[in-house]
């Protein structure tokens, strides 16, 4: 069982090594040229609500899972601040139909409707708030997503920041997977990441097609 909990906190950590890429991307750079301050907003608030529903989780006997927190957070944060910071240095403006209200009710609604368990006291359980964090992450991507389409040539750095995403999922979907086999089904969850992987799927194929030192396009 410890092995397959390493498997979501792994998909983490994967992700916090794009983190870790963007901002340095960003400090040396000192522009957010081709991201989307949306998707960096939803990944801090999801990374804090992991903070709250891990308590009611077997996560809680990973000490890895708390180190990983603690740097999700303040990476995600520091990137929010980052993004602030250099936020009229794209030359690029792209209008982001994916509003940031309407991913976060899409996200509520969803997450209220379909978890794991059953409505406890005044019709709320913890499990809300695990299938909002999955949920809202998966919204979140869009408009990156959009961004990147819109581009059509990617800066090899963001390349490799959406790569790690990827991974995450990945390890994520074996997450799920594992749990599944031994007898946890949550399928809505899964499929949140599926969807996750998927829209990464052909981004991933551009990435992986690439010759060495080439710049990323998505065509």
């Amino acid at each position: 069982m410890e092995l397959i909990l390493l498997l979501f906190t792994l998909g983490y950590i994967a992700q916090l090594v794009g983190n870790y890429l963007l901002i340095m991307k960003i400090r040396r750079q000192k522009n957010i040229e081709g991201l989307s301050f949306e998707t960096q907003v939803i990944y801090l608030i999801g990374s804090v609500v992991r903070c709250i529903w891990v308590f009611d989780t077997r996560l809680t006997t990973l000490f890895l899972v708390w180190l990983e927190l603690l740097l999700s957070v303040s990476s995600n944060a520091y990137l929010v601040y980052l993004f602030w910071k250099y936020r009229e240095s794209k030359y690029v403006q792209i209008q982001n139909p994916y509003k940031f209200v309407y991913l976060l009710l899409a996200s509520t609604i969803l997450s209220f409707c379909f978890h794991p368990g059953s409505k406890g006291a005044y019709y709320f359980t913890m499990q809300m708030l695990v299938a909002f964090t999955m949920y809202f992450e998966a919204c979140g991507l869009l408009p990156q997503i959009y961004i990147l389409r819109k581009l059509n040539e990617i800066e090899l750095t963001i390349g490799h920041y959406v790569f790690s995403l990827a991974v995450s999922r990945l390890f994520r979907l074996a997450f799920w997977v594992g749990m599944w086999l031994e007898g946890d089904s949550f399928i809505y969850l899964m499929l949140a990441d599926l969807l996750h992987t998927i829209l990464l799927a052909d981004f991933c194929y551009f990435y992986l097609k690439r010759k060495t030192g080439e710049p990323l396009l998505l065509r």
